[in-house]
């Protein structure tokens, strides 16, 4: 456990695993909250709710393949980014479990 843990953990009269959990937390929230802008960026952008869409629409020649081939690509990445920042949800969940025991 770093000194960082201890020091804000002292500091605020908490347990240092109860400070680093609440950081951990706020920040897959906070990594979230930035990703699913992104995305609503591209669903506002290209007006269709996936990437797989947006590739139909590049097929079909109803929007031109450059940038919205890359962006394709780029989402299709925040999207696999989403699910492992979700899978922290469960680390942190089950990081609980274990210290309320």
């Amino acid at each position: 456990m770093s000194s960082l843990w201890a020091d804000m953990a002292s500091l605020l009269s908490k347990r240092p695993e109860e400070i680093e959990a609440e950081a951990a937390s706020a920040w897959v929230f906070s990594e979230l909250s930035a990703v699913d802008h992104a995305v609503g960026e591209y669903v506002r952008g290209y007006g269709v709710a996936s990437p797989d869409e947006l590739i139909d629409l590049i097929r079909d020649g109803r929007v031109k393949g450059h940038p919205a081939w890359e962006d394709s690509i780029d989402w299709s990445n925040l999207l696999g980014y989403r699910n492992k920042v979700l899978k922290g949800i469960t680390l942190l969940r089950d990081a609980a479990r274990d210290h309320s025991k």
